[in-house]
C-alpha cells in the first residue's frame, strides 16, 4: 500500500512539476528569500500543501532508508559525509514542514533549497574518490534529489509573500 502512495505522489507532483514548467499560474522564487513574513493559505492552496507535505514525508523517509543503508556499507570519509548531510536534510525537512504549517514560503523554498545542496555534497565527496555514480548511496540520492526538485515544483504555486 506505502508503494502505491508513493507512485500516485510522485505521479501528482509529476503533473504539478509539468504545469509549472508552462507557466500556467507559476511564480518565481527568486534567490528563495528568507524574510519572516508569512501568507495565510487560501482554500485552493491547502490542497497544494497537502500534496508539498506529502511530498516532504516521501522525502523524509527516502533519507531515513538511506541513512539504515549507511550502516551496513564500510565507513568511509564520503559515507560520513553523506550521513552528515543525511542528517542535516532530516532536520531541513522539519524545518520546510514548519514553514509550510506556518505560511512561510520564504523560509519553504530556503530549505527546499538546502535539501538539494546537501545531496549534492553527499555525491560530490563520492566524485572526489573517483566513486560518482557506483557508490551503494547514488540510488538514494538521485531519488531524494527528485523528490526534492518536486517539492520545489509544487511549492511554486504557493502564494509568495
Amino acid at each position: 500500500m506505502e508503494g502505491k502512495k508513493l507512485v500516485l505522489i510522485l505521479s501528482i507532483s509529476s503533473l504539478l512539476f509539468a504545469f509549472t514548467a508552462e507557466g500556467h499560474g507559476s511564480q518565481t522564487f527568486a534567490g528563495a528569500p528568507t524574510s519572516a513574513k508569512t501568507v495565510p493559505i487560501p482554500g485552493d492552496c491547502k490542497k497544494i500543501s497537502s500534496v508539498l507535505h506529502m511530498e516532504l514525508k516521501a522525502t523524509e523517509k527516502m533519507v531515513e532508508k538511506a541513512l539504515k543503508s549507511t550502516k551496513s556499507v564500510l565507513k568511509s570519509a564520503a559515507i560520513d559525509q553523506c550521513v552528515s548531510m543525511y542528517d542535516n536534510t532530516l532536520y531541513r525537512i522539519q524545518q520546510a514542514v514548519d514553514a509550510l504549517k506556518a505560511g512561510d514560503v520564504g523560509t519553504l523554498n530556503a530549505m527546499l533549497s538546502a535539501i538539494g545542496t546537501n545531496i549534492r555534497t553527499c555525491e560530490d565527496g563520492f566524485s572526489e574518490v573517483g566513486e560518482a555514480s557506483h557508490h551503494v548511496l547514488s540510488t538514494f540520492d538521485l531519488k531524494i534529489h527528485r523528490l526534492s526538485e518536486n517539492c520545489l515544483a509544487i511549492s511554486k504555486l504557493l502564494p509568495k509573500a
